[in-house]
């Protein structure tokens, strides 16, 4: 609950003209999943970082946040059937944080995503 109370706050003062310009975000990728098949992203976080990530997709797509602890996998943002997001992810420990969508149609789905992460320092 803390973690979803820090990320709803941080999205309130995240401001819009962020995700407008794809330009300020890191990263883009535009993958193509097949049917079936899952597509990740990884990256070590911190407490202090913040993940900015938005995504839309041509279907829903199964997404989540996942890290594995031994033969564990945790899911700090739960698994949920979207095609679109648009949020701030604040890790609560020092991880290897994998994004992760996986497709379940039967045809061919194209994801765009922008992602950047940045030290919640220097918000």
């Amino acid at each position: 609950m803390k973690h979803l109370v820090a990320i709803s706050f941080a999205f309130l003062f995240w401001s819009d003209t962020l995700m407008a310009s794809n330009s300020n975000l890191g990263t883009t990728k535009n993958p193509v999943i097949k049917p079936g098949g899952i597509y990740e992203v990884c990256m070590l976080l911190s407490p202090d970082d913040r993940l900015y990530y938005e995504f839309t997709s041509n279907a829903n797509l199964r997404f989540n946040i996942h890290y594995h602890e031994g033969n564990e996998v945790q899911y700090p943002v739960q698994v949920k059937l979207t095609s679109l997001e648009k949020a701030i992810f604040a890790p609560e420990s020092r991880k290897n944080y994998c994004l992760m969508w996986e497709n379940p149609v039967k045809n061919r789905v194209e994801l765009n995503l922008h992602y950047q992460t940045r030290n919640s320092t220097d918000i």
